[in-house]
């Protein structure tokens, strides 16, 4: 945050994520700098914004249980998920078995992956814009039974992209 005329500037560092700390603190020390005398309504401001948040995640939560049905199981093994799996546009990330639990692992980050609905799994991911997400992926078989495929739900609004087992 920068007021080049004021020759002010404040750059805040933390390891704190999914947290609005770093900007009340930047504004909090931008009023002090600038000789405001109150900062309470930047650190309430905030807090309610975090209070907002965190209602809007646990609402996520409830509307995404509410269309699991786990008396829809899979139709595989576990075993028979497991691998890679790529797209051209998005990459690869595969899949392995974890004890008696899948994970999946994309860009170095691993993540459960747990039934949902039938073919379809759930990973919950935190994505760089600092927000939990549920991603739910659909598994595809061949005619013959072979996962040969999921569909993954990236970008809202557009059918979800295809990734074919390698």
């Amino acid at each position: 945050m920068f007021i080049p005329e004021k020759r002010i500037g404040v750059v805040v560092l933390t390891n704190l994520n999914l947290s609005q700390a770093m900007v009340a603190a930047s504004f909090v020390t931008m009023d002090f700098l600038l000789g405001n005398e109150s900062t309470v309504e930047w650190t309430d401001y905030f807090q309610a914004l975090e209070e907002k948040s965190a209602q809007a995640v646990q609402a996520a939560e409830r509307e995404f249980d509410s269309g699991r049905d786990l008396s829809l199981a899979p139709r595989h093994d576990l075993q028979a998920y497991v691998g890679k799996f790529h797209n051209p546009g998005y990459g690869t990330f595969e899949i392995a078995l974890r004890g008696d639990s899948l994970v999946q692992t994309y860009d170095g980050r691993t993540f459960d992956l747990v039934p949902y609905n039938g073919e379809t799994f759930a990973t919950r991911y935190q994505s760089t814009e600092n927000h939990l997400h549920h991603m739910p992926m659909t598994f595809e078989s061949n005619s013959d039974g072979e996962v040969i495929a999921v569909r993954i739900p990236i970008v809202p609004g557009i059918e979800p992209p295809r990734f074919l087992r390698e």
